[in-house]
């Protein structure tokens, strides 16, 4: 790309060519070209909320003076006493952010009644809010699922409610800084002998053994990651010597496209899974498996799909079975390799045969970092310790086990359940005092180092999940494609 290239029309431009492309893979899906447009602008901004955590709201905005202004350009008047409902937790550090920005904040979450945040005042649910709406100037949906929007939305004053999309305009996602601060990333990468570019939403625990055989090999790896820190994901940002790579680098679309574009002599990972997750809906996997395609083909080199899932299962939005199966098979087509995260060689020779032999495939399991101590173990009643949801808490069908849970807590079992999710604190508390006795919710232990040390003393672990539920709703799936 010429370097006299102005810098705000070279990310308009790439901003434009990925639209494009991601339009041809919907078209590609199914999707009407009448409505690719919209489409195409709604996927981009539901992958950048989906991307919303403390580091890159402040990224993404620059700086906290632009906050209020664009919240009140969303709603069209002046904000004085914000209101945000519901309340996620990648929400809530945000909060002290809001409170300098705005006179009041109200929050509401059904869900966290009661809880305190910050100096704000403590959570209400929807019909306290719902009873000051006149008081209220603007409500912000801070969630980024699209049938919690709709829900929150339909209960409150259309004139005054926006959502996290409303306030991410184009002079928020397209920066000419991010032309700069791409090109300075990519005089540092040149520099490097060999390097093997791994793009990421997120660097996870599952890679590290991988990360490690790639140094091994001879090469640099070079991660780009939407996060400049790991924290919620098991691995901490002073963990990251553990991975062998050369370096960790944060990035937003338009950089990634930039370099994707530029860095052309040598092979890039794409770790797909965190860009729009699916959440269950065939809708939300159409858009993933579009935005997976349009990226690849950004890719001026030789590209690898990594697949967290061989393909992503849904229960819900039924009406888009075809067109995410249809938008998958074109991410497959637009990849020189295919890695499936699973050791199932007869599901890795089906995906073969299916996608046409298009390119190859290898199938491996992901591993997890070595424990490096342990705690001495429990003496008193039989303890098992429990790291997966157990109450249907992330609308997950093969989690939702509180019938197998009630019946060991009724044999005298103790089990420590670790979670941050208040449907669990909600099912304790449902539960009679023999049962509940026995449950013990501990608080969410995000670091994996800390929580082997915190569960080591246990006499058992259950990484709870139905998984013959997850096969099944896998198998049912039909694609007119035969793929």
């Amino acid at each position: 790309m010429p370097l006299e290239t102005p810098l705000p029309s070279l990310a308009h431009r790439l901003r434009a060519e990925f639209e494009q492309r991601l339009a041809t893979a919907l078209r590609e899906a199914g999707v009407a070209a009448e409505e690719c447009v919209e489409r195409v602008r709604l996927v981009i901004r539901t992958a950048e909320a989906d991307s919303l955590d403390i580091w890159a709201i402040y990224h993404l905005l620059g700086n906290a003076g632009r906050l209020r202004e664009l919240v009140e350009a969303a709603v069209g008047r002046p904000v004085g006493k914000l209101a945000i409902a519901p309340v996620p937790g990648y929400f809530e550090p945000l909060i002290p952010l809001f409170e300098k920005q705005f006179d009041q904040i109200v929050l509401c979450d059904n869900f966290k009644v009661g809880k305190q945040m910050s100096d704000a005042p403590a959570v209400i649910d929807l019909p306290s809010l719902q009873a000051q709406l006149d008081d209220v100037d603007c409500i912000l949906i801070g969630t980024v699922d699209q049938k919690i929007r709709g829900l929150f939305s339909a209960q409150l004053p259309a004139e005054k409610t926006i959502s996290i999309y409303d306030i991410l305009d184009d002079s928020v996602i397209v920066s000419e800084n991010s032309i700069r601060n791409a090109r300075e990333l990519e005089g540092v990468i040149r520099e490097f002998d060999n390097p093997f570019i791994i793009l990421c939403h997120r660097f996870t625990p599952p890679y590290v053994s991988t990360v490690s055989a790639l140094r091994d090999a001879g090469y640099d790896v070079v991660i780009l990651s939407r996060f400049k820190e790991n924290a919620g994901l098991g691995i901490k940002q002073t963990d990251l010597h553990l991975l062998g790579a050369k370096a960790v680098y944060p990035v937003n679309l338009i950089e990634n496209l930039y370099l994707a574009q530029v860095l052309d002599h040598c092979p890039w990972w794409f770790l797909n899974d965190g860009f729009l997750h699916a959440s269950w809906s065939f809708e939300r996997a159409t858009w993933h498996y579009a935005y997976t395609a349009a990226m690849l083909e950004m890719i001026n080199a030789p590209r690898i799909l990594c697949l967290y899932d061989p393909i992503k299962p849904a229960i819900k939005d039924w009406e888009y079975e075809q067109p995410a199966l249809a938008a998958w098979a074109a991410a497959i087509r637009r990849a020189d390799g295919v890695h499936v995260g699973c050791a199932n060689q007869h599901l890795v020779d089906f995906m073969i045969r299916q996608s046409g032999g298009r390119c190859p495939f290898i199938g491996f399991l992901r591993y997890n970092l070595p424990a490096h101590k342990r705690r001495p173990p429990r003496t008193e009643s039989f303890s098992l310790a429990l790291v997966s949801p157990i109450a249907d808490e992330v609308s997950d069908p093969g989690t939702d086990l509180r019938a197998v849970i009630r019946e060991l807590l009724r044999q005298g079992l103790d089990l420590h359940y670790y979670t941050g999710s208040p449907a669990s604190w909600v099912f304790r508390d449902s539960l009679p005092e023999e049962e509940a006795r026995h449950l013990h919710v501990h608080r969410q232990i995000i670091d994996q180092q800390e929580l082997i040390w915190e569960i080591s003393r246990y006499h058992a672990g259950w990484c709870v999940g139905n998984f013959d539920v997850f096969d099944d709703i896998v198998v049912k799936m039909e694609s007119r494609e035969g793929t």
